[in-house]
């Protein structure tokens, strides 16, 4: 049996509701990966234009967080690699 990747994973997380904004903990926890793993995938996926990125402002209830979503291009390139295992 194949070994499910930290990619994979991700992938996983961000297809359940692909066109969301999600924070950088929340799809840390959700998929199961550490954070010196987590990022260097979501920063190779901004670079490569999968994804887009930006600041949300701070509330009382929440800091300052990044937010993270999946392009167009991004939601391809996922569900490709999920269904070529």
């Amino acid at each position: 049996m194949k070994k499910t990747t930290a990619a994979e994973k991700l992938f996983r997380v961000l297809l359940e509701n692909p066109s969301a904004k999600h924070w950088g903990y929340d799809l840390m926890t959700r998929a199961g990966l550490k954070s010196g793993t987590l990022y260097p995938i979501l920063g190779r996926m901004v670079d490569e234009k999968l994804m887009v990125s930006e600041w949300g402002k701070p509330d009382e209830h929440h800091p300052n967080r990044k937010y993270y979503a999946l392009t167009e291009a991004g939601e391809r390139f996922c569900r490709s690699q999920l269904t070529e295992l």
